[in-house]
């Protein structure tokens, strides 16, 4: 069985997965246009093609769903669950006036329930908070990932009932089918113009291709290794494939990004992973649109121009996400170890 190493530059490419999710949502909420080389959506499809890569892999050795869903659970559920209720909780202070007893309301109660059970669609926003816009609009891959995560037991129970012994042939044709369930819904959204559409095309069965990618090179890694360098430069041809036709793009661009992804993360080594060793990019991930929203909210009041709301967003998210690593995230990962 593949073991996974410290060695590599996984926790690297994850921070900048992070920073390109975070710089992105800064330019939607403030309308202002920083430049990162890696899109916001090309950074999603990352997070989970290194999930289908590393997450296959930790259910081979667990051998229990239960066991495998528990640790999943300690890994994700502790900083959500965090900056879901430390929105919900704090976020009054906003509102004008300070009506506490109305902020607490039965609106509140939706937002918390919705968005504990991963449904943040049905209540994204809390009552006059951020005029009326998501709270936290990066939620919606967590539900993703939580189906990604329980697809796998599926696949595998498939693929040893049907005894498939090329199970490459199993994750192409994955593949194939998770792109044309996008390109169905992305053509409805053309033709109807119905926002709906978009929506369901970005759910699970449209981000399948890249998680199954990580599952297809985390089973023949050691090919994809001998050949990374070639397979990182076609990965490269095949995004930039993507840019010039949208259609052709929704084929190739999964494949393409999930394995630049990967290779780039196995292929650096050395003092590179440092980055590694608390990692706190999922941290990032989860807390700085909330963060992005509240100090645009008071830029005014503290007379903040864009490049210094800008910095401190970045400063802010970064700090409070290694403090939730180090007081909650880490002890609570020690505490599973033992």
């Amino acid at each position: 069985m593949l073991k996974i190493g410290t060695d590599n530059g996984m926790g690297l490419v994850r921070y900048i997965l992070s920073i390109a999710v975070l710089i992105a949502h800064f330019n939607y909420i403030t309308g202002a246009d920083y430049f990162f080389p890696v899109s916001s959506y090309h950074a999603v499809g990352g997070f989970f093609a290194l999930s289908g890569f590393l997450v296959y892999q930790s259910y081979e050795k667990s051998g229990k769903f239960s066991y495998f869903i528990k640790r999943r659970a300690l890994k994700i559920m502790p900083p959500y669950l965090f900056i879901v209720l430390t929105c919900a909780f704090l976020l009054g202070f906003t509102i004008h006036p300070h009506d506490w007893e109305s902020y607490f309301s039965v609106d509140w109660l939706k937002y918390v329930g919705a968005n504990i059970t991963f449904l943040n669609f049905l209540h994204p926003s809390l009552k006059d908070v951020f005029d009326g816009q998501a709270i936290n609009g990066s939620l919606w891959t967590i539900k993703i990932e939580w189906l990604l995560y329980i697809s796998v037991p599926i696949v595998v129970w498939i693929i040893n009932k049907f005894s498939i012994k090329k199970e490459y042939v199993f994750f192409i044709i994955l593949y194939v089918c998770s792109a044309l369930y996008r390109i169905v819904f992305l053509w409805l959204y053309d033709l109807r113009g119905l926002e709906i559409y978009s929506i369901l095309s970005r759910q699970i069965f449209g981000q399948l291709c890249y998680f199954y990618t990580g599952v297809m090179i985390f089973k023949y890694y050691e090919y994809f290794r001998r050949k990374i360098i070639p397979v990182i430069i076609i990965a490269v041809f095949m995004i930039a494939i993507s840019q010039i036709n949208n259609w052709m793009g929704i084929f190739c661009e999964p494949l393409g990004v999930s394995v630049l992804t990967i290779g780039v993360s196995m292929s650096l080594r050395g003092w590179l992973s440092i980055f590694n060793k608390n990692n706190a990019s999922y941290e990032i991930y989860l807390f700085h649109m909330p963060v992005i929203q509240l100090i645009w909210s008071y830029r005014e009041k503290f007379h903040l121009d864009i490049n210094y709301a800008f910095v401190l967003s970045i400063t802010l998210t970064i700090a409070i996400a290694f403090i939730c690593w180090f007081c909650l995230d880490k002890p609570i990962l020690n505490h599973k170890k033992r």
